[in-house]
């Protein structure tokens, strides 16, 4: 027998207990309703049932449950719950007459009531007697906490499913009670797991920015909850939501598919270099952590202050501590990109065993793992898709993904999963109908200056001189329009507040931004009167390529099978710097001394290279690897550096390092700028096929959005003309992004954004696809201030107006989500993608036929609907969009004849079949964000 903790369930998973006790007991064909208005009742049935106890009840009987948040004394238990009862038939008897009035009425309550003679129970059967000549009952029960108890006890699978609510106190140490099949402690292995993980997650990552370790930041005193935009929201007002709060709520709910059916909870986390998905999913991991172990016994003192200091910020953001007590981890994908790399039959499981066998000193199997995964609530996060560059490696990860889920519906697991990744390359692995996307949103310059403040009172707290100078500094920044835009994501936060600590002066791009605080960093130690600050001085040259050399080839490694964690050993690192030194003329033994001498200066001093293992380094920032590798790129002869910037422009995987190198080549290079821009004009022209999916306009609108043209309107107005040419085609995965850029850059600038408008009105006024591109684009405005956002909000009512029913019937359909859910209706088959391939209209080529072949076998996969609105207008729909392997695109479009079958495609697509064109468009584009190209570079 034991006791239960219902408070911690809250009203909405209390009645879905009452519910499943009701099933238990009564039979599954009893009637349950779901949340909202329910008459009065959680549950109805009318039929003859016998009660737990030999209670026999005929008729209609009805099952409400009331849940108290806070359970008191006796006393006030019995008040409240009386003042509900009483509530409850005052509204049974006031009902039309026509209504039927229940026969039964069973009250399930988690309050505790006192069974003494003339006390709580007794009291309430006279209230019953009250109403019996208004309402009349045939019989009447109230199920209270002590009761309930006891039906738990015999109610194995409820107990089950509701585990991670129910279980009293220290979880850890009823773990043989929850998993029999096991000869494992796995109270101890689990509790040791988690108070290891919090300890080694307690900690922002600065240290690879330059900071000492001494200066590490507890994660408890700067963690903030940042804001996203839900991609499904019911409606506007519920668009935005601050991320772990959302997270954490979604996770309070019991979601095993036997209790729970329906959508899957299941979440995509979407973010931009810096922007907070990874802190996201640490504070998620970290406040279930905390949960636990808050009532575990015997943990170490360092952990319990970790616990408690977390505590403290949870509150601080208002998060609530999780109700339901879920098992968290969270995986880098990079680790489990290169762990199936070496052997591509490793399992997420298995993986999962070794992660949690590592900080064991016991066996754990796969088997192990998977009993727990049946047994306890899971919190997953699945962190970093977008470092996961190889495309085998990467299609390989997503398989074992979804072989995870297969493994997790078959023990009717209640797992809550998020996945981060960058936009840019995200192929919408994780479609909308199985995942909620959530975009991480710019922080606004309130939240900016909040998180500095943070910042500021961690690392300067007992200087008051120096904390006001950062915090000042920063205010102006925010109130410039050329910098604010470094104050989006709490990265670039952090660095421009460490920047600030010793200048006044702002960076206006990213590139300044990312160029100054290396700089700052350098000169730091340069400062100090020690001999290894005239190392430093000395040999600046040297230093500065070997941080830039190691970042090119460790980036270009990231893009190789088996590198998703870039390293370089130490071992390579010394010969790449004493093979400089020999260049420049050093005798041996002097080379050998001064590269041991700068190895333990980078590593150990300016430390942005840090310890990756033993035996390796690299950057554990990414941004700092792809700014190193930026500087690397834009060394040598300009035609070089204009042929590599052309070989990595359409690259995903490169994107951040491009725009970087973009920066500096206007730092340094400035006379290559026009080159650079007709760069773009000429990579859209390459081939037919890259005219339909004009990656130079993407590459135009992001260099806009970092500030590239911000010193000169004449490069501004080139970009311009180029990036919107984002309108004129198929909508794709990228539109909401280009959409929030454009606000972003002209938003507050007239005359551009006249020009903006021009070309919207325009695409608004042709026919789809690029007329659904151009509602997508303004329907994103019209939520916002300025120009653009008064131009959307005039011209656009509702996308039914704008695009017609048939149009907006397929757009709710779209595999891209953009504005929800598919409807109801009965869809008829139209075929699939390959359908809608075009077939030569003459031989061709023995081996291109092949090739087409292997392309028109994979694009089956993919289903077309055909959608008939009210009106009988009809449109084709492509509710689940399925990627062709990157080989067999790779095969297919490098062959110039079936690229310009397949851009013919594209472009030869009626109005009504606009979610295909879309769809090859995305296809397309997509095999070109993810080919690999970096390795051209190191020859």
């Amino acid at each position: 027998m034991a006791d239960y903790d219902l408070e911690r369930l809250g009203p909405s998973e209390f009645e879905h207990l009452a519910q499943a006790l009701a099933v238990r007991y009564f039979g599954p064909d009893i009637r349950i309703y779901g949340a909202g208005p329910d008459g009065g009742r959680e549950a109805a049935f009318s039929k003859d049932v016998s009660l737990p106890g030999g209670t026999a009840w005929t008729g209609l009987t009805i099952v409400q449950a009331k849940h108290r948040a806070r359970v008191d004394g006796p006393g006030s238990n019995y008040r409240w719950l009386r003042a509900q009862v009483y509530r409850e038939l005052v509204a049974w008897t006031s009902r039309r007459d026509d209504v039927r009035r229940p026969d039964n009425m069973l009250i399930v309550t988690n309050v505790k009531l006192s069974s003494v003679p003339g006390h709580d129970i007794d009291s309430l059967d006279k209230l019953f007697g009250e109403f019996a000549d208004r309402l009349p009952l045939a019989g009447y029960a109230i199920w209270h906490y002590d009761h309930l108890c006891r039906l738990l006890d015999d109610s194995p699978g409820i107990r089950k499913a509701f585990s991670g609510l129910l279980t009293p106190g220290d979880v850890f140490a009823a773990m043989h009670d929850l998993i029999t099949r096991t000869s494992l402690d796995i109270g101890t292995i689990l509790r040791r797991h988690a108070a290891k993980e919090l300890l080694a997650e307690q900690w922002v990552r600065l240290s690879q920015l330059g900071l000492k370790s001494t200066d590490r930041i507890p994660l408890a005193r700067v963690a903030t909850d940042l804001a996203a935009a839900r991609s499904h929201a019911p409606s506007e007002a519920e668009r935005r939501v601050h991320a772990a709060r959302y997270i954490c709520a979604i996770g309070n709910r019991v979601l095993r598919p036997s209790h729970r059916p329906g959508p899957s909870p299941h979440l995509v986390l979407i973010g931009g270099p810096g922007q907070g998905k990874t802190t996201i999913g640490q504070i998620v991991c970290q406040a279930y952590r905390v949960a636990l172990l808050e009532r575990a016994a015997n943990l170490p003192p360092q952990i319990t202050e970790a616990v408690t200091a977390l505590q403290n910020q949870l509150d601080a953001m208002k998060i609530d501590r999780p109700a339901l007590l879920r098992w968290p981890l969270r995986i880098d994908l990079n680790r489990f990109a290169d762990a199936i790399a070496r052997d591509d039959h490793t399992s997420l499981l298995r993986f999962v065993a070794q992660g949690i066998a590592a900080r064991s000193e016991e066996h754990v199997s796969s088997a192990d793992v998977r009993g727990w995964l049946g047994h306890w609530p899971w919190m997953l996060v699945l962190d970093g898709l977008d470092e996961v560059a190889a495309p085998r490696v990467r299609e390989l990860l997503v398989e074992r993904i979804n072989d995870f889920f297969v493994d997790a519906a078959d023990v009717d697991a209640d797992l809550l999963v998020v996945v981060t990744t960058r936009p840019r390359g995200y192929a919408g692995e994780f479609t909308p109908e199985h995942y909620e996307h959530l975009t991480m949103a710019d922080l606004t310059p309130a939240e900016a200056l909040d998180y500095a403040r943070l910042l500021a009172d961690v690392r300067h707290g007992e200087d008051p001189d120096v904390h006001r100078n950062v915090l000042e500094r920063i205010e102006e920044a925010a109130k410039n329009e050329l910098t604010f835009r470094l104050l989006r994501t709490p990265l670039q936060i952090t660095i421009m507040s460490l920047l600030l600590e010793g200048r006044s002066r702002v960076p206006h791009n990213r590139y300044g931004l990312f160029d100054a605080y290396y700089e700052t960093v350098y000169n730091r130690e340069v400062g100090k009167n020690n001999a290894t600050a005239r190392t430093l001085e000395q040999h600046r040259r040297i230093v500065n390529e070997l941080h830039e050399d190691v970042g090119l080839v460790l980036q270009v490694q990231a893009e190789e099978s088996g590198h998703a964690e870039p390293a370089i050993s130490m071992h390579a690192l010394r010969a790449m710097v004493r093979e400089r030194l020999l260049d420049d003329e050093f005798v041996p033994a002097e080379a050998d001394a001064l590269t041991d001498d700068l190895i333990r200066i980078a590593t150990h001093r300016l430390v942005l290279l840090m310890p990756v293992n033993d035996a390796d380094v690299g950057f554990e920032v990414r941004s700092l690897q792809e700014f190193m590798a930026a500087r690397a790129i834009v060394k040598g002869k300009d035609s070089q550096i204009l042929r590599s910037m052309e070989r990595l422009a359409p690259s995903s995987h490169w994107r951040n390092t491009w725009l970087l190198a973009a920066g500096r080549l206007a730092a340094v290079r400035n006379h290559l700028v026009d080159d650079l821009i007709a760069l773009l004009h000429a990579l859209d022209a390459q081939s037919y096929l890259m005219m339909q999916i004009a990656p130079g306009s993407d590459l135009a609108l992001d260099l806009l959005d970092d500030g590239f043209g911000t010193a000169s309107p004449r490069i501004e107005r080139l970009l311009l003309k180029h990036a919107v040419e984002v309108f004129r085609r198929p909508p794709d995965l990228s539109t909401a992004h280009a959409a929030d850029a454009l606000h972003r850059v002209f938003g507050e600038k007239i005359a551009a954004a006249a020009r903006v408008e021009d070309v919207a009105r325009q695409t608004l006024a042709g026919a789809p696809p690029q007329k659904i591109t151009a509602a997508i684009i303004m329907r994103q405005w019209s939520r916002t201030a300025g120009p653009l956002g008064s131009f959307a909000r005039k011209n656009l009512r509702t996308l039914r107006e704008l695009v017609g029913p048939s149009h907006h019937l397929a757009l709710q359909l779209h595999f891209l989500g953009i504005v929800g859910p598919g409807p109801s209706e009965a869809l008829d088959s139209a075929g699939t993608l390959a359908d809608y391939l075009l077939l030569p209209s003459e031989i061709v080529d023995p081996l291109d036929q092949a090739l087409l072949d292997e392309l028109h076998d994979a694009l089956r996969a993919t289903e077309v609907h055909l959608v008939a609105t009210e009106e009988q207008a009809t449109v084709t729909a492509v509710p689940h969009l399925v990627m062709p392997s990157q080989l067999i695109l790779e095969r297919a479009l490098t062959s110039d004849t079936i690229a310009d079958l397949f851009a013919d495609s594209i472009r030869s697509k009626a109005p009504e079949e606009w979610p295909v064109a879309s769809a090859l468009a995305v296809i397309a584009a997509q095999w070109l964000l993810h080919k690999q190209v970096g390795q051209r570079l190191l020859e």
